[in-house]
């Protein structure tokens, strides 16, 4: 597999940064598509056939305008991880999104995930833009909240996992969570966001299928009731073929000085890393091995 990350929009047109991750099969196929290959599932040489796309920084305006000016396929976006649920620049693009995709989706579904207020926001623009059409499927998953009202360590979430990747999530207050203990363990690190809602419409109506809630595998914290909206949200991206991570932050943000958004690592990536790492030394030993018999 390839993968690449895509810019669609780098904000030059006063639009928001959308970037999306693009996993590919690396293909034999000529520059030109030739005439009966399906233009949904055939790119140039360079990237191969694509099997996944995932918007991993919100979607800006004039999306329908900037796919079609790039030649950048939406059919096989299946997920959006949006980084805040009242900023509207972030968000302003899922209507073009939803009409792109109910034409045709390599998967029929889309995921989107972000921080609570998220869910309120896409019901609403499915039941506008989609109706009483039942295509594709979405489904929202809100970063749960964690601890009290003052307790700026919020705990990472599973939000999103497929055959490529795996996504964790954390909510993050803006201008606060700088005085984090890193080595601060008492919340978990071992959480699975399991509060999606289907809003598939049902007879015309847009009704919610009723889902589980949120499941802590580690801890019990209390779940606030309200939430602020100057909230946003921290990704951890896990590609499970590479054992590789990178971690996506709200816009504005000084990465370079954020680790304490990031501290503690979840606990799932810490250990897949550590095996991998033990994986590869195991083959060396035995390629030493078979070398000096």
């Amino acid at each position: 597999m390839k993968y690449y990350l895509d810019v669609l929009s780098d904000g030059s047109e006063y639009t928001h940064g959308t970037v999306s991750l693009t996993i590919a099969r690396p293909s034999s196929l000529p520059e030109s598509c030739n005439p009966n290959c399906n233009e949904d599932q055939s790119l140039n040489a360079s990237q191969g056939t694509i099997q996944a796309r995932y918007i991993i920084s919100g979607i800006s305006g004039l999306t329908a305008r900037l796919a079609a000016d790039q030649a950048f396929k939406l059919s096989p976006v299946r997920a959006l991880f949006c980084p805040s649920s009242s900023d509207v620049a972030a968000l302003t693009g899922i209507p073009s999104l939803l009409l792109a995709l109910s034409s045709y989706s390599l998967t029929g579904t889309l995921h989107i995930v972000g921080p609570p207020g998220m869910e309120s926001y896409s019901s609403q623009v499915v039941d506008l833009i989609l109706g009483r059409k039942l295509y594709p499927k979405v489904s929202t998953c809100e970063i749960p909240q964690n601890g009290d009202n003052n307790d700026s360590n919020h705990c990472w979430w599973k939000v999103y996992e497929d055959e490529y990747i795996f996504v964790h999530g954390r909510l993050h207050e803006n201008g606060k969570g700088d005085n984090m203990n890193d080595n601060d363990n008492s919340c978990g690190r071992n959480y699975e966001c399991s509060k999606h809602k289907d809003y598939s419409m049902m007879g015309g109506e847009g009704i919610a299928n009723k889902t589980d809630d949120a499941k802590q595998t580690h801890c019990k914290t209390k779940q606030k009731e309200t939430y602020s909206s100057s909230e946003s949200a921290v990704f951890i991206v896990t590609i499970k073929e590479q054992n590789y991570s990178f971690a996506v932050f709200p816009p504005t943000t000084d990465a370079y000085n954020s680790n304490h958004l990031l501290n503690p690592i979840p606990e799932e990536i810490v250990n897949k890393e550590e095996n991998s790492s033990s994986s590869s030394s195991s083959s060396s030993s035995s390629s030493s091995s078979s070398s000096s018999s």
